[in-house]
């Protein structure tokens, strides 16, 4: 019945888990876990006195499993269920409350609903996406309350017509939003080069696992090979694509092409080159089309062509043998973040945020 309704969320990320964190609200979420756990209700009070946990043990009667979970009550109709992380015991718990009348509900919805919109909200939605401790400190800082304070400080400066104070508070923050956006939307790295300058094999080494397909053959890759990984704590997406060079080949034409798409849509560009040949004037085209990319150097384990590396910034790598491979993720990292930001600092980290900080902008400049 609607009063006697309740609503289940998952408060953890997607995925296998040590632990994992199921919330029960609503006025029959006491029924449902007093049932639950063979407690009679009129001792429930008792058996889980408020803000004390208490091991309990989850009975499944339809294929006599048992699992073991600490169970928090917060008031009287709000639960919080910590168990083991993974997938198939997070759906049998779920599956048990909603025998009992539960109603599952997204976390993102349910934690929208809670803050109303607020950037404490935003921040406490995101933070079951954040992909490192690093982001996930940050993220953290602003579910405190730190952009909300920087906020609050805008408009107070506005209010005492401090015009040059607010400004330059919005500077700053406008100065961290490409950081604070990427902090659950990795930044794009596309690896890009001529053939067999050896983009694949360096992709590999810089995983420290084979995801992408090495061959000699010129015009082998053809389709961009995208995998996930941190670079100081930072989350990328590694792009491999095709071998960028003048072709009569459809396919391999057709790959160039979305090589091309990608750097221009990339947030940096690693232009790999094979040192131990010869630089040529396809080569040089492409280091003055992209003058922001980090030129890669690879195979230093072969004898290397000296008056290629003369005078050429950006790291000599080995593939092969990893030597440079830590040079080249510094590299990475202080292009990505060239300052990163202490503990406690205010970052702006949605679209949302970012539009009121321009808005106050040209609300200054009016």
């Amino acid at each position: 019945m609607e009063d006697d309704s309740f609503q289940i969320v998952r408060l953890t990320g997607p995925g296998r888990g040590a632990v994992a964190t199921v919330a029960l609200e609503g006025a029959g979420a006491a029924r449902a876990v007093a049932a639950c756990f063979g407690i009679s209700p009129d001792r429930l009070a008792a058996v889980l006195p408020v803000d004390a946990p208490r091991l309990r043990r989850l009975f499944d009667a339809k294929d006599d499993t048992e699992e073991d979970l600490v169970v928090v009550r917060l008031s009287a109709d709000r639960f919080r269920l910590h168990g083991h992380g993974g997938e198939v015991a997070v759906d049998r718990t779920v599956c048990l409350l909603e025998e009992q009348g539960g109603r599952s509900i997204d976390a993102d919805r349910w934690i929208e609903a809670e803050h109303d919109g607020t950037t404490r909200g935003e921040a406490r939605r995101l933070l079951a996406h954040a992909p490192t401790l690093k982001t996930a400190r940050i993220l953290l800082d602003q579910f405190h309350g730190r952009l909300d304070e920087a906020f609050a400080r805008i408009d107070r400066d506005i209010a005492a017509e401090d015009f040059e104070a607010a400004r330059q508070q919005i500077d700053r923050l406008l100065a961290l939003a490409p950081l604070g956006i990427h902090l659950t939307r990795p930044w794009r790295v596309v690896i890009a080069g001529p053939p067999n300058a050896g983009k694949s094999s360096l992709i590999n080494a810089m995983l420290g696992y084979r995801r992408a397909i090495v061959n000699q053959t010129a015009g082998t890759t053809r389709d961009a090979v995208e995998a996930e990984t941190a670079v100081d704590g930072w989350p990328i997406t590694l792009i491999d694509t095709a071998g960028l060079r003048e072709t009569a080949d459809p396919l391999e034409s057709a790959g160039v092409e979305r090589t091309d798409a990608s750097l221009q849509s990339a947030d940096l560009r690693l232009l790999v080159f094979d040192s131990s040949l010869p630089i040529g004037d396809a080569e040089l085209e492409l280091i003055e089309q992209h003058p922001d990319a980090i030129q890669v150097w690879n195979k230093s384990d072969l004898p290397a062509d000296r008056d290629v590396l003369k005078d050429r910034p950006g790291p000599v790598v080995s593939a092969q043998t990893g030597d440079g491979i830590d040079g080249l993720f510094e590299e990475i990292a202080r292009r990505l973040v060239p300052e990163d930001p202490p503990p406690g600092t205010a970052v702006p980290f949605t679209d949302r945020q970012v539009e009121w900080l321009m808005q106050r902008n040209r609300q200054l400049s009016e």
